[in-house]
């Protein structure tokens, strides 16, 4: 039995590559669709020498994103720190800061929440940002869409065991850390048939929902996301943005 996430992902996408991985409104993404997005955001990951021992901080609902990143940081052997969007902003920025993440990966919507906790935090390497005009975006802030909508990907492999931590989620005093193996475990318990529908509901902040997000993509089945990608609009300009971009140049 595969014991990392990132390869249930990659033999899916070899055997069932044109299959609906996931869909989200009328917005439909094939396995090999998806695993081709995780392969291109993971090379930024690997640009920017995000891997073992460092951590994604994931803030955004269960969207596509979020599916492509969970991958994406397994791929490159991080661990990834799903917060809950349904948090209050003051808490939020602080469970940003507490993270000490080598990445965000998060919503303009959110652009807010983070611009503190990223202006503070100088250990940070990558903000990524989905749905966000390209004029936000900068060496060390990209767009989400525009990564992995872009050329061909590097070439990443693999390298991490199974027992590397995966996800840590987030708790008190000490956060609940659950390695590829763990997640693989979980996923399979779900026994998913591989014509199922499963949504990706509430987050990945859930264990419920990673579980049955693994559950699904180990057996092929299709994922129902919140939102597809966001089409950023040119000439966007809200003041969420704004704090962002000053925050990033400070």
């Amino acid at each position: 039995m595969t014991t990392r996430i990132d390869e249930l992902l990659a033999e899916t996408a070899r055997r069932a590559g044109t299959k609906s991985a996931v869909v989200a409104g009328r917005i439909r993404y094939s396995y090999a669709d998806l695993d081709l997005h995780v392969s291109r955001l993971a090379s930024a990951f690997a640009q920017r020498q995000i891997g073992v021992g460092d951590r994604v901080a994931l803030l955004m609902d269960g969207s596509y994103a979020a599916v492509v990143t969970l991958f994406a940081a397994a791929r490159v052997g991080a661990t990834l720190l799903p917060l809950d969007v349904g948090t209050g902003a003051e808490t939020l920025s602080r469970e940003i800061a507490r993270a000490r993440a080598a990445a965000i990966i998060t919503e303009a919507r959110f652009a807010g929440v983070t611009a503190e906790a990223v202006a503070e935090d100088r250990a940070l390497r990558l903000v990524v940002l989905s749905g966000a005009d390209r004029s936000t975006c900068s060496e060390s802030c990209l767009s989400f869409e525009a990564t992995v909508s872009g050329l061909g990907p590097a070439a990443i492999e693999p390298f991490a065991p199974a027992e590397t931590p995966a996800v840590a989620i987030v708790a008190h005093p000490e956060d609940h850390v659950l390695s590829h193996r763990d997640l693989a475990a979980m996923g399979a318990a779900e026994n998913v048939d591989n014509d199922a529908l499963v949504p990706v509901f509430p987050s990945l902040a859930s264990r419920a929902c990673l579980a049955a997000v693994i559950g699904a993509v180990g057996a092929g089945a299709t994922l129902v996301a919140e939102t597809a990608m966001v089409l950023p609009r040119g000439n966007r300009r809200d003041k969420d943005l704004e704090s962002f971009k000053l925050a990033l140049a400070g």
